[in-house]
């Protein structure tokens, strides 16, 4: 089980037991799958929790983050949730959608994937084509966009009220989406970074020195090859070369800090983070940018000792480090308390 749990951490996903049947479809799993013309020669493909759709409810559309998982895992054992969050309680109130990575298949078996559960094609042992080059913020507004332009034409959508959701990378790409689309009527930002993905490098190096494992020299060499590195980055910030991981041009369309796109939001925002969690520490910065303007659209929810994907970390009993409790489920709940007492 300890092994399950550090693929969880690296994927926040929910680890279900196994329903008892073969997955060879979503359907099997509880889910529909649309693919629908993206541009003049793409397609998008998304899941809805559901199977009968004819109910009218509004959407709440999740938007993962950075990894190149599918959408559905399962093993002999277990299936791993499309969501992070458990949705049952709240599938009366909403249709839950998500959108699949380009060039990542829907749904896959644990067995063909790596230890992040990161799908990677069988002949190369390298990340799909289709996938590297488009695996950018403005290619991820698009797929979004043409997925909600979607939804809202069919019976079954209620537009009256449209909640995105988005965690670390996916909170950027839901903090710009929110400033293009106007039937967005409420953001959840959580485990973002509020001042751009390249801020997280500097707060490693930092917090080391803090730690004092990291003496001022090595911090200083090591801060300058960052600055190097930068240089060498937005040089060639249109590059899909993913030899050294994610591309040039990834990078760099989520180096721009979503501060700017979420100060341009009338709507309700809530800005959710864990005290342990590095990567967000900027998001206790906003509070600060929304007074200044005058703006009373932010709600903040700091969690004590949450980390980036939302494990609380434990004490440690007789001197053993205890395993950190999920606490998802128990934020989401709070997240649809804000929703309800919200005005739209």
């Amino acid at each position: 089980m300890k092994t399950m749990l550090v693929i969880l951490c690296c994927m926040s996903w929910l680890i279900l037991p196994a329903s008892g049947q073969k997955i060879s479809k979503p359907e099997d799993a509880g889910y529909t799958l649309f693919t629908i013309p993206f541009g003049n020669t793409d397609s998008v493909r998304f899941l809805v929790a559901g199977t009968d759709l004819k109910q009218k409810k509004p959407v709440f559309l999740f938007i993962h983050g950075s990894l190149p998982n599918p959408l559905l895992i399962f093993n002999d054992q277990h299936d791993f949730n499309v969501f992070p969050f458990r949705t049952a309680a709240y599938r009366d109130s909403f249709h839950f959608v998500t959108v699949c990575k380009p060039g990542i298949p829907v749904m896959a078996h644990q067995d063909i994937l790596d230890d992040q559960m990161r799908y990677k094609e069988p002949s190369t042992g390298r990340f799909p084509s289709n996938y590297t080059l488009n695996n950018h913020l403005d290619y991820y507004i698009g797929q979004q966009t043409t997925v909600l332009q979607w939804l809202a034409r069919q019976p079954w959508v209620d537009t009256s009220q449209l909640i995105v959701c988005g965690g670390s990378q996916g909170a950027t790409v839901g903090s710009k989406l929110a400033t293009l689309d106007a039937g967005i009527t409420h953001l959840i930002y959580y485990s973002g970074n509020p001042d751009g993905r390249l801020d997280e490098e500097v707060r490693r190096i930092q917090q080391k020195v803090f730690a004092g494992t990291l003496d001022g020299a090595e911090a200083a060499r090591q801060l300058d090859q960052l600055q190097q590195y930068w240089v060498w980055l937005f040089a060639n910030a249109e590059s899909t070369d993913d030899t050294y991981g994610d591309t040039p041009k990834a990078t760099v369309s989520f180096s721009k800090p979503a501060r700017d796109y979420l100060l341009q939001l009338t709507i309700p925002v809530l800005v959710a983070f864990g005290t342990a969690d590095i990567t967000a520490a900027p998001s206790a910065t906003l509070a600060q940018d929304f007074l200044r303007r005058g703006k009373n659209n932010l709600t903040v929810k700091i969690y004590p000792n949450y980390d980036h994907h939302f494990f609380e970390k434990q004490p440690a009993t007789d001197g053993q480090a205890a395993e950190p409790v999920y606490r998802m489920d128990d934020a989401m709940k709070e997240w649809m308390q804000w929703i309800n007492h919200k005005p739209k």
